[in-house]
């Protein structure tokens, strides 16, 4: 099964505990985990490459650059006309440019699962029907116990 994390999720394991913080990280290693036994693989795109470039601390931005490159094992590099019309559509519901464009490139690159911490994502997923959006817990929940 394929599954695309979105940028916040990469960052996790760098960002100031707080419990919240402290429980994604752990999903997503666990996610990680499953990947490196060859459970799921993970669709990336180049609007990773661009957002994770973006980070101003250069231990944080290298950390998940390297987690990426050994994590990710195809990637959308092309913005394609099917990846523009969707993102069109995805920022209709109210998202960002880039979350659509994330999302857009997970559907194209044939992901099940789009999985983030984000919660402006999270909280309009409803309305996003060409993927499934959840949480990196919500994700682990349904993928063990089929909720």
């Amino acid at each position: 099964m394929k599954i695309y994390l979105d940028t916040c999720v990469w960052c996790r394991p760098f960002d100031k505990p707080t419990p919240r913080i402290e429980s994604e990280r752990r999903a997503y290693l666990k996610i990680l985990r499953k990947v490196y036994e060859g459970k799921f693989s993970i669709v990336g795109s180049i609007f990773l490459d661009i957002e994770v470039e973006r980070i101003e601390g250069g231990k944080k931005r290298e950390s998940a650059k390297k987690s990426m490159d050994k994590a990710i094992s195809e990637k959308i590099e092309l913005v394609t006309q099917e990846i523009l019309s969707r993102k069109r559509e995805i920022c209709k519901v109210g998202l960002k440019d880039m979350d659509a464009y994330h999302i857009a490139s997970a559907v194209e690159g044939g992901a099940i699962y789009f999985i983030s911490v984000d919660d402006e994502i999270l909280n309009k997923r409803d309305k996003i029907t060409e993927i499934k959006i959840r949480s990196t817990e919500e994700f682990l929940k349904e993928i063990e116990y089929g909720n």
